[in-house]
């Protein structure tokens, strides 16, 4: 790579940074193109960049749902054993900075305007030696190449990579995994993936490298004979494989979520997550999984108590709302109508049985579905528009709800919504998208009712230990 350029074209700060990757085809968009989804690109930039990629144990994951949740688990556990760990997720909602980390926080700025200023010398170079804007890296490309950079400078022992569509050919695949994890599995990105679940599956079964172990979460039958059949045809062997876990006594409540566990060798074990939703147990005891793999000298209670405070925003995020009278709000990114539905019944034991919902949906999703699900408990609904980032029909939404008889409102403004909800002393549920939570918490960070800070490992948060045994019983 050549070393001269005009340095007044150079991002100079990390936001500039972000900026400038996100200028590129942002495939996140719903764009899709068959030649977007290749992995030569990906491996030729990492080998102009001296293989950032290597040098370090690596935790991949694939699934629909949990991802996030579960890597930030692990990247939890890791953490509190060894150090430093690099965790890369996606979506961000509020910040670029979230999807990459280092021990639970944003990088250093510095970080990524060095490793930005890499990356765009080498686009530069890419553009004068002729190669067309067809070809150049996607912005998931470039983000990914960012957070390798970034963790090869940060001195990275760990890093926790997410898949950020489907897996065989995604960006993160290039990576050589100590361990990969299948989270559950379900129809979804289908003008990529294809309809079929065993296709979906087999696309996610994709990361699964010759002879690397796996850890597959409870699936439907016909996914979990997929994903095993593609593992015996690697020589992976099957760390869990896909049976349902032994979860009892599930307590959500404003403090958490607690629960036992029985684990493989049956172990019993209490679970306490600051993250909320049966969901997250099942998250968790797939992180469980991992961890005691990558750490088997340490205990299985241990391990998940590392995991007490961890927690990625958007998700299942419960903040506290004081505006003449204190509220909760629940922020997550649901979109499907299963993860609607368990998410109304934790909505329900945190925010009592009447709460106001903001709910914004992208297209192409099954609003009827979801909108017949959040009638059953909502007090009143408001409609609101998912921001500009995917197209939307919030006015079709809005007639869903009407045609439901549930007490509902059309504030196509995210601002318009939130005051209205907030203008009265119910508690406030905020989802459909991950855009409009995105939406509603960047309003709350402007308003000082979020701290704009990144915490996915909750350090800030007093120390978590494992629920009492004595307040648990085997049902």
């Amino acid at each position: 790579m050549h070393e001269t350029h005009d340095d007044a074209a150079m991002p100079k700060t990390a936001d500039a940074v972000f900026s400038y990757i996100e200028s590129f085809t942002n495939l996140e968009r719903g764009l899709f193109r068959p030649r977007d989804y290749r992995l030569e690109r990906m491996e030729r930039l990492l080998v102009d960049f001296d293989s950032p990629h290597l040098g370090r144990k690596t935790v991949h994951l694939a699934g629909s749902k949990g991802k996030g949740s579960t890597a930030c688990y692990i990247a939890a556990g890791i953490a509190a054993r060894t150090g430093p760990v690099g965790l890369y997720c996606s979506p961000h909602v509020s910040d670029y900075r979230e999807r990459i980390t280092l021990n639970g926080r944003a990088p250093a700025d510095q970080l990524i305007i060095r490793a930005g200023r890499k990356i765009h010398r080498y686009v530069c170079d890419q553009r004068k030696q002729g190669v067309s804007e067809s070809h150049l890296p996607t912005t998931f490309e470039l983000l990914t190449l960012l957070a390798f950079l970034v963790f090869r400078e940060a001195g990275v022992l760990v890093q926790v990579l997410e898949t950020g569509l489907g897996g065989r050919l995604d960006a993160t695949n290039v990576c050589q995994p100590d361990i990969t994890l299948i989270t559950p599995i379900e129809r979804e990105h289908t003008d990529y993936l294809g309809n079929k679940l065993t296709g979906i599956a087999r696309e996610k079964a994709g990361i699964l490298k010759p002879g690397v172990p796996v850890c597959i979460a409870p699936q439907r039958p016909v996914v979990r004979t997929t994903i095993r059949t593609i593992a015996a045809q690697r020589n992976c062997p099957v760390l869990w494989d896909g049976r349902k876990f032994a979860i009892r006594n599930v307590r959500i409540d404003r403090t958490g979520t607690r629960f036992l566990l029985r684990t493989a060798l049956g172990e019993r074990i209490t679970g306490l997550l600051r993250m909320l939703g049966e969901p997250q147990a099942e998250n968790a005891a797939l992180s469980l999984v991992a961890l005691q793999y990558l750490f088997p000298e340490e205990s299985p209670q241990d391990l998940l108590d590392s995991s007490a405070n961890a927690g990625l925003p958007g998700r299942m995020e419960l903040i506290h709302v004081q505006n003449g009278s204190a509220r909760l709000m629940l922020l997550d990114g649901a979109h499907t109508p299963n993860s609607i539905d368990r998410l109304c019944t934790a909505a329900s034991a945190v925010l009592g049985h009447r709460y106001t919902v903001i709910f914004g949906s992208v297209r192409g999703k099954d609003h009827t579905t979801m909108a017949e699900r959040i009638a059953r408990d909502a007090a009143r609904v408001i409609v609101s528009r998912p921001g500009t980032f995917k197209a939307s029909d919030p006015e079709s939404v809005y007639a869903v709800f009407q045609s439901l008889g549930v007490p509902c409102a059309l504030e196509l403004d995210a601002r318009a919504a939130l005051e209205h909800a907030i203008a009265s002393s119910e508690p406030v549920l905020v989802c459909g998208s991950f855009y409009m939570v995105s939406e509603i918490r960047r309003l709350c960070i402007e308003t000082g009712i979020i701290r704009d800070t990144i915490d996915l490992f909750g350090h800030d948060l007093p120390s978590r230990g494992a629920a009492p045994a004595q307040e648990y019983h085997e049902s």
